[in-house]
């Protein structure tokens, strides 16, 4: 009977996992939180000290463009310090998520690994709080290897209820562009406000374009547009609070900007919207011409050919029209960051090794190669990127992120379930079903918690 028990428990724990629970739902606090070894700051590594073994954990596989790039520098480790073994354990993609969080369930974190957000829907959050991952707190306020290396907006994200848990690798954002040629070709001037956004998009249309090469799947890019419009309307801080249920939605500044995101978007976006991805609507309206106005990830440049990047410009998203955000603002935060178990932090053979690998792969030289040889952009500060290695187009779209304050991901206070069901709203409001009014009803009716 007790058998039967203790495998109906291990299930529990594995669907509430793998549902990406967060507060108290989740895994059980683990007993790596008790440490089992002093837990003081830990000695400089030595070439000649005890062997080690570390259990390395990550999808940045060898076809993967951050792949050759982490592997020189486990490499490089690996020749310093010949008592350490590297043992990988490789998984492809969002896969390394499932691996997680089964390894939670088991008790047996990975000693090292990099890992999305602690945003609830990629559920770490759940495991941290379980006492499953270090808190590095302590460790990467006082060493100066981390000293200046990221901005406070960058840490605060690493951060869960006042224990830092990461240490940053690659950030990204949502920038936006606009094909100059095209606009030049129809008379139309770069926009620089919103009214001047929306006066484009109606010329391109009537000109015969699908104005803007977007999507509407589920992550949509048009939902990226969603996020500055209440933004700017609302300010990212409000706009959190209602999506996280703090606040109702059913109001008129919302009812407001959901009037201005139909304008801008309903009806000049691809017919085919909701069956493309992001490659494909690249590929289909981007790369082709037959769209002029493009946001997304600035993970995303790569995808457009280089003839059709030298055509294009970076541009700021314009201030929503008497919204309350006052000041242009970008959305951007981190992708990945590099994680500890509480078990091996606890290890006072394992730590030293730990702190000088973390050290290594988060330095601004690893940044610089990140940036110049993968194509990934970077939280780390004071870092020269070459131009050229990068792309002019790239390049621009990084100088004007670096400048603007930046915006939460609305999503990252959703839980899996709203979220499934905003994308859904969503969906139907960008394909004509819907009116503003009725969408601020039906968000407030999944958000708004009484």
């Amino acid at each position: 009977m007790k058998k039967i028990v203790s495998v109906v428990l291990m299930l529990t724990m594995v669907f509430a996992l793998l549902a990406a629970c967060s507060g108290n739902e989740g895994v059980e606090p683990s007993k790596a939180s008790v440490p089992t070894k002093n837990t003081q700051a830990a000695s400089e590594p030595q070439k000649d000290g005890p062997k080690v073994t570390l259990r390395f954990a990550t999808n940045y596989v060898a076809n993967q463009p951050m792949g050759p790039m982490q592997q020189q520098i486990l490499d490089q480790f690996k020749r310093d310090f010949p008592n350490v073994t590297i043992a990988m354990e490789e998984s492809a993609g969002n896969d390394l998520q499932t691996k997680i969080k089964m390894d939670a369930v088991s008790d047996r974190i990975p000693d090292v690994f990099n890992y999305w957000r602690m945003d609830p829907v990629f559920g770490l959050d759940g495991i941290a709080k379980a006492g499953q991952l270090a808190d590095l707190s302590d460790w990467v306020k006082s060493d100066p290897a981390f000293k200046d290396l990221f901005d406070d907006d960058f840490w605060k994200t690493a951060t869960l209820e006042g224990k830092t848990y990461g240490v940053p690798i690659v950030m990204y954002f949502m920038q936006m562009f606009v094909n100059k040629e095209i606009l030049d070709k129809a008379g139309i001037a770069v926009p620089q406000t919103f009214e001047e956004l929306l006066a484009a998009t109606k010329a391109l249309k009537a000109k015969g374009y699908v104005p803007w090469g977007i999507n509407t799947q589920a992550d949509s890019l048009a939902n990226r547009l969603y996020n500055y419009v209440m933004n700017g309307m609302l300010t990212n801080e409000r706009a959190l609070k209602m999506h996280s249920g703090q606040e109702s939605m059913n109001v008129p500044e919302v009812v407001k900007a959901l009037t201005l995101l139909k304008e801008l978007v309903v009806g000049n976006i691809p017919e085919d919207a909701v069956a493309l991805n992001t490659d494909a609507v690249i590929s289909k309206y981007i790369n082709t011409e037959k769209s002029a106005l493009f946001e997304s990830g600035s993970f995303s440049t790569p995808l457009i050919k280089p003839e059709i990047q030298a055509k294009m410009v970076a541009i700021d998203f314009p201030l929503i029209p008497d919204g309350a955000q006052k000041t242009k603002t970008i959305e951007k935060d981190l992708t990945n960051l590099y994680y500890v178990s509480a078990k091996s932090w606890a290890d006072t053979d394992k730590r030293p090794y730990i702190q000088e690998l973390l050290r290594r792969l988060t330095s601004r030289e690893a940044g610089k190669s990140y940036a110049e040889k993968a194509g990934q952009n970077i939280p780390m500060k004071g870092v020269e990127v070459d131009p050229v290695k990068i792309g002019r187009l790239a390049f621009d779209a990084q100088k004007l992120a670096a400048k603007l304050p930046a915006n939460k991901w609305l999503n990252a206070v959703m839980k899996p379930d709203q979220r499934t069901k905003f994308e859904s709203k969503m969906g139907a409001f960008y394909g004509g079903q819907i009116t503003p009014e009725k969408l601020a009803e039906d968000l407030n009716a999944i958000f708004y918690s009484k």
